[in-house]
């Protein structure tokens, strides 16, 4: 008896020895490290949160938002390390902390997934001091990366300049190797500009027009660049990479005004002007007359409107955008555009010229902060008369008649009687040929037609889905387009249909250089695209 109770006991206590084993081998470990934990404003940390204990994947669930700092994930990777005689293993999840102004920040916990749990970490300690204004060190190094706008409060559809730069204490000019991170632009039509701005004290990064779509006030800007410097180490030098963050500025956009709006204003603000050259000579009824016109000035000239031709009685005109010539100067964007428009006189008067009027466009001119109006001169053009014009569109018949002036009205039923049973027969025998090849085919028209909708919206979704999580920016828009054009807007109600409006034009722009759609962006367009999509 007392054997068998020995002899449980043993096992008991080896059963919790090895359960308490398995704990101290399996269980999970955070170590979070911030380095440095004092910088300049304008300078970034790094903080990383080194995890034991799992071998899945490790990825943040949330991370805080500090006022005053830009906290940004870098990645995470698998590491081995052989520290002291010790070995570690495990995933490592970097940040990047960009310090925007002076202060004492505590950063609060890390929410983190591993193995589909949730692991916090600690909360760690940053001092930011104030910008150094010397030189750092041998060679300098790069100190902090900036934002300049070229206005603090514009229009809506008023565009400006936001450009980026890197301040480097005069020393050796970084190499830029590009955008990590994009600017955020949420609300605002984007250009990339091509600029060459370096200067003595900072290394110019790139520049961007931003237009404006909703009124408030918005923060644009941030972002990160990859950078690679030389840095000097005693005698020797050695080239380092970078991650430069940069901070986001606020910018108040007004409303345009009601009061005295036009009533064909298309959105355009700016100050233009317009040159058109009308051809001379005759021309004749439903001929092509080509007009080139050159709208130019300052302002929005990425979206401009087509003109307008003040006359539209009596003909039909047709408006081609042609080539645009943009340049930047320290306030915004000037240039011009190129239009050609091609008027058709379509009905002959009296007087046989046709009046066009003037060539026109509205706007509103924000430095003025009035509504005005660009217009050519008023031109009209001579039609020749054609012969028999009086005649015409009319069928003449002889008022002669053979026969010794009889009608042979026989010949005549005839005739028609004929020509009524070609065109009965040649009806039977074309609905013939369609139930023929219908039926050797096999079809259900109506089958088909809802496969193939219901097909062509789960492949649009499916791809939109799987594009996003290939992170192909290219091929999202792609898809998105597809979807936004098989809607039908005749079933929308007010408000998707200006959702519908907002993404097509999002969607064009980013496609074609204006901007990009975030994360967050292409989930809303993919839910809508889901509930509207028929």
């Amino acid at each position: 008896m007392g054997k068998d109770i020995l002899k449980n006991s043993g096992r008991i206590l080896f059963v919790l020895l090895f359960v308490f084993i398995c704990n101290r081998l399996f269980a999970v470990e955070i170590e979070t490290e911030l380095t440095p934990s004092k910088i300049a404003a304008g300078e970034s940390a790094s903080l990383k949160i080194k995890i034991t204990g799992k071998s899945g994947k490790v990825k943040p669930v949330k991370f805080p938002a500090v006022n005053g700092l830009q906290i940004s994930f870098s990645g995470s990777s698998r590491s081995f390390q052989f520290i002291n005689g010790k070995t570690w293993s495990g995933t490592v999840l970097s940040f990047s902390i960009y310090g925007e102004k002076k202060g004492e920040y505590k950063i609060p916990p890390f929410i983190l997934e591993a193995d589909g749990e949730n692991v916090v970490s600690r909360e760690v300690t940053l001092i930011v001091r104030e910008p150094s204004s010397g030189k750092a060190g041998n060679g300098g190094g790069i100190t902090r990366g900036d934002v300049a706008l070229s206005a603090e409060t514009v229009y809506s559809g008023e565009p400006f300049i936001m450009r980026y730069f890197i301040y480097d204490n005069g020393g050796e000019p970084p190499q830029i190797e590009g955008f990590s991170d994009q600017p955020h632009v949420k609300g605002f039509v984007m250009k990339v500009l091509d600029e060459k701005k370096n200067e003595s004290d900072k290394t110019y990064v790139g520049s961007f027009c931003l237009v404006p779509v909703e009124a408030g006030v918005h923060e644009i800007g941030g972002g990160s660049v990859d950078v690679v410097e030389e840095m000097s180490q005693g005698f020797f030098s050695m080239s380092g990479r970078k991650r430069i963050l940069f901070p986001r500025k606020k910018i108040k956009v007004i409303p345009i005004p009601v009061s005295g709006k036009p009533d064909k204003f298309n959105g355009d603000v700016g100050e233009f002007k317009i040159e058109s050259h009308p051809p001379a000579g005759k021309f004749s009824l439903f001929e092509e007359i080509r007009i080139p016109v050159k709208v130019s000035g300052r302002g929005n000239l990425l979206t401009l409107s087509k003109p307008v031709v003040e006359n539209e009685d009596g003909i039909k005109f047709v408006v081609e955008e042609k080539e645009q010539t943009l340049s930047v100067d320290s306030n915004g964007l000037t240039g011009e555009k190129n239009f050609l428009i091609t008027v058709i006189p379509q009905i002959e008067n009296d007087t046989g010229r046709i009046n066009t009027g003037r060539i026109y466009i509205e706007y509103f001119n924000p430095y003025k902060k009035t509504y005005e109006k660009a217009e050519s001169e008023p031109f009209s053009f001579e039609i020749k008369k054609e012969k028999n014009s009086d005649n015409k569109g009319e069928v003449q018949f002889s008022t002669e008649v053979s026969s010794g002036g009889k009608i042979n009205y026989l010949i005549i039923i005839l005739i028609s009687a004929g020509f009524i049973i070609s065109i009965v027969a040649l009806v039977m025998w074309e609905r013939k040929k369609i139930r023929m090849i219908s039926s050797e085919l096999k079809i259900d028209n109506n089958d088909e037609t809802t496969i193939i909708a219901e097909n062509v919206k789960d492949d649009i979704l499916k791809n939109m889905q799987a594009a996003m999580r290939d992170q192909n920016h290219e091929m999202f828009l792609f898809i998105a387009d597809k979807g936004i054009n098989r809607i039908n807007q005749d079933k929308l109600n007010a408000g998707e249909l200006d959702k519908f409006n907002y993404f097509k034009e999002k969607v064009y722009n980013s496609r074609y250089g204006g901007g990009i759609l975030v994360e967050q962006e292409m989930r809303e367009l993919s839910g809508w695209l889901k509930k509207n999509l028929s």
